[in-house]
């Protein structure tokens, strides 16, 4: 917090946590084909659930986007 200015508190932080599935997972040969080699089983929430309660904290992954002529990025898979 030292080097944060707080803006807000979160409204209803335990209500946004139940809308939120989290689970383990390890990283497809769709991934390791563009960069990543990891094997190792992570934990993580679904972004699609994260996108529907705080959507600004959801991207892109930087290996998976693409622009088209109109400068619309999108994903690649």
């Amino acid at each position: 917090m030292r080097l944060k200015t707080k803006t807000s508190d979160i409204k209803e932080p335990l209500e946004i946590l139940n809308k939120l599935t989290g689970f383990y997972y390890t990283l497809n040969d769709v991934v390791k084909s563009y960069v990543f080699k990891n094997n190792k089983q992570e934990i993580e929430l679904r972004a699609q659930d994260v996108e529907n309660v705080l959507p600004e904290l959801v991207s892109l992954a930087p290996f998976d986007r693409k622009t088209d002529n109109d400068k619309n990025v999108t994903s690649r898979s």
